[in-house]
Parts: C-alpha cells; structure tokens; sequence
C-alpha cells in the first residue's frame, strides 16, 4: 500500500471547515438514533450544495463535518457559502437538526496524493476556528478578511437592514491555543448578533495557552501587519487606483479591495493590509483599505501629495496589475 504523500506544489486558497456538533457520536454509533443520523446526511448534502454553488469544492469528509477549498479571489464567495449554510440551519434548527460552526483560513493548502485530502497550517487554523465556533457562528482569520471584497458580502438580516460592508465583520479578536500559534480572528455578523465562541472555548484554550487575559484585542496597527499611506488617485470609470503607503512603496487598489462601501477621497490617509501582486512583478496590492482620516489632518505629507495634479488616471494603472476577474457573486 503506498503511503499518502504531501503535493510538492501547495496553491494558495481559502479553506472552510464544518464542525457539526455530536456528529462523532451520530456516525460511530455512540448515540443510537437513525433519524438523527439522517439528519447529519441530510445536511452534509445541503452544505456541500452550498458550497458547491458559491464555487467552492469539498475536499475531505469527516465524521465529524467537513473541509472544502475556494479559489483565493473567491472569498466572499466562501463566506457566503459559511452564511448561506448558517441561514439555512437557523430555520431548520426547529426541526432539532444538528448545529454547526465554520471557520475559514487562507494561505498554502496542500494535498495528500492520492485521495486530494487537504493538510497543512491554513487546514489547521480552518479546522481549529471551526472547532471553537458556537453554534451558528462563522470564524474568519484575517487573512480571509483581507483576500475577499467585503462589499460582496451578503446575507438575509444584513441586506434587510441595509448593514454595511465593515457591518458585517465584529471586533477583531485572538483565539489562543491553537495547534500552531494564537489565531488573529473576525465573526461574521450574518445574522442579528454574534455566536461567539463555545461556551467552553476560552476557557480550555486559555488553559492550554496558559493565559489569562481577554482575547479581544485593540484596532490594529502597523505593526500587526497593517500599513498607513493616502490614496494618490482613484480612477473612476475603471474602479481602481494607487496607494502611497508612509515607506514610499507604491501600491495598486481597486474596488474589491476597499473594506467600506465609499471610496475613499483622493488625499485622504488610509490604512490596509498588504497582498502580493496580481501579476508577478507589478504593484503588491492593497487590501481591506479603510480611511482613517483625511490627509490633510494626519501623518505629515508624503513630498507628492496634493502639490501635483490630483485628477484621476486614465490608464496609467495597467502596469500596477488591473487584469481583473469577474467580482461578481
């Protein structure tokens, strides 16, 4: 029998684990009930409908959920698949069906040969987000946050009240304990309130991590990943632009990238997460953009800023990566 072997060639995705709550006793036969064993094969089919749908593929079949992979620019496409399935369960959680948590990670995903299960440290963070979800809860790390245009992202509660795009994601938080290291983290706030974490996650998780204090933790700041610069110009017919960030570097930005649902004004100081370039060599790209200020009442003025012409680009930006897909849900 050969043994399974790691792919040499890990891509770059997003991965979303379904834990289902009791679903190990439902499947080895700990707990003896055929109708809910159905209903755990019902919605393992229903979730991998959904996420299917959204244009994920499911990897990997447990007895305990499931581990799927998006493309890494579909994902709002794998939060929406998480809330599309978490919309569904709510209404069906008055039949008694079982109850669920998601989390999601982006980065490396490797596969084993030859059965294509999933394996490495995004696999890892997805299945431990998952692990500590409450019921009803979708867990993002921040690296999901920062790939997917936040402005896609869509749910029942949140488009009947008019939620905006930052609306949908809660105070950024760490989960301690995790098998690698503390996991910087957001909910997705598809519904009225928050999950949160189960009722016994921090409290094991502080235990194994030896630590004793809250897991919420202040705005980030440069030092956590993030940048400051200003948006030198916005083009508005093709939706993008460029950023100076506060070292100098240049950076490209268009709409998918923009965290709020407002473009920011040309001038203004900004804050985002830098990501590789759409096109091996180009700009790296500025995600999760969000205005902190306008420029004017910030950080000193980088030498370029409002003594030239300020007047939007016409074309000037095929060179910072603006081959494009579709964005569209």
């Amino acid at each position: 029998m050969t043994s399974p072997i790691a792919d040499a060639s890990p891509s770059a995705g997003v991965v979303l684990d379904v834990a289902v709550a009791s679903a190990v006793g439902l499947v080895v036969g700990l707990v003896d009930d055929d109708r809910r064993l159905q209903q755990f094969a019902t919605l393992i089919g229903l979730t991998t409908e959904a996420i299917e749908r959204h244009g994920g593929e499911r990897l990997q079949l447990r007895s305990d959920g499931l581990t799927a992979c998006f493309e890494l620019d579909s994902a709002h496409r794998a939060i929406n698949s998480a809330i599309a399935v978490q919309e569904r369960q709510k209404l069906a959680n008055a039949a008694r069906q079982p109850r669920l948590g998601i989390g999601l990670a982006a980065g490396p995903v490797r596969r084993l040969e030859p059965d294509g299960a999933p394996v490495g440290a995004t696999v890892d963070r997805a299945r431990w987000l998952a692990m500590m979800a409450n019921d009803g809860a979708v867990l993002v790390d921040i690296d999901t946050v920062s790939s997917a245009p936040l402005h896609q992202i869509r749910s029942a509660a949140g488009a009947a009240g008019g939620r905006t795009a930052l609306g949908y994601l809660s105070e950024p938080c760490w989960l301690p304990a995790s098998p690698q290291a503390p996991i910087r983290y957001y909910e997705i706030v598809w519904d009225v309130t928050t999950r949160g974490l189960r009722p016994d996650a921090l409290s094991s998780a502080a235990r194994a991590a030896d630590a004793s204090s809250s897991i919420t933790v202040p705005e980030p700041d440069v030092g956590s990943g993030w940048k400051l610069g200003w948006l030198r110009s916005w083009n508005s017919e093709r939706q993008h632009g460029l950023i100076v960030a506060d070292d100098g570097e240049l950076f490209y930005v268009d709409d998918r990238f923009l965290a709020g649902d407002e473009v920011p004004p040309v001038g203004a100081e900004v804050r985002f997460r830098p990501r590789p370039s759409l096109i091996e060599g180009k700009n790296r790209v500025a995600a999760m953009v969000v205005t902190v200020g306008e420029g004017a009442g910030g950080s000193p003025e980088p030498p370029q800023a409002r003594t030239g012409d300020h007047a939007q680009d016409t074309g000037a930006l095929t060179y910072a990566g603006s081959t494009r897909g579709d964005g569209e849900e």
